[in-house]
């Protein structure tokens, strides 16, 4: 029981820094790119009362829904709106002087390439993890026949443990849905078997083997 604990919380420890990484790669990109809005704030919120007031294409509240999805940050959003509104409420409308126009055409361009360094990035990230799964799966498959006899064995013999509560364990092992189910259909044909004995001396070092080689592939996370 010890052994697939340690496995587990590796696991979990290991899932935990990934998304933890996904996180600051996040907020740094988000950091950035409000910068960026925030420089050019004021320009951005002539350029959408123009469309609202003049142009027409749009009203302010159908602007107001749409920044929801954005993904800037909510204090930025909300001050652009005021300023969208104030401007209109003052008769401060105006079209975008030259000047004006390429500030907001550059900063547009430099968030679209923040952007699109960073879906690289989670995807290069993605499949990464998706690879290490993969490996992870594979070496718990290598021990699938090692490993049910080692938890029948644990279940009818040592009983510490019931196959339902090893099954609820189950739940929270990063191996693959797939690979668990085919570990715990293992697991019951041995059981019923009434076969349950102690690994032997070569099926305790593949066994062992195995768990080593999944928490290398966890150390590299």
């Amino acid at each position: 029981m010890k052994k697939l604990i340690i496995v587990v919380t590796l696991l979990g420890i290991a899932a935990a820094q990934v998304k933890a990484q996904d996180v600051t790669g996040r907020t740094g990109q988000a950091g950035a790119t409000d910068a960026i809005h925030a420089r050019v704030l004021d320009v951005e919120a002539l350029s959408w009362a123009w469309r609202i007031k003049r142009t027409k294409d749009m009203s302010y509240r159908d602007l107001e829904k749409k920044s929801a999805n954005w993904g800037r940050g909510e204090a930025l959003r909300g001050q652009l709106l005021a300023k969208i509104k104030e401007i209109i409420n003052n008769d401060q409308v105006r079209r975008l002087n030259t000047k004006e126009d390429s500030a907001l055409d550059a900063a547009n361009a430099e968030v679209r390439a923040i952007l699109s360094i960073s879906r690289a990035r989670l995807e290069k990230s993605a499949g990464q993890r998706s690879a290490r799964q993969a490996a992870i799966d594979g070496a718990a498959r290598e021990m699938l026949e090692v490993e049910a006899k080692y938890w029948a064995w644990r279940i009818a013999v040592v009983r510490n443990i019931t196959f339902d509560e090893l099954k609820g364990h189950s739940e929270g092992w990063m191996r693959g849905a797939e690979v668990s189910d085919e570990l715990l259909a293992k697991i019951k044909i041995k059981l019923q078997s009434g076969e349950n004995q102690r690994l032997s001396g070569d099926e305790q070092a593949k066994f062992d083997a195995g768990n080593k080689k999944i928490k290398q592939l966890l150390s590299r996370a």
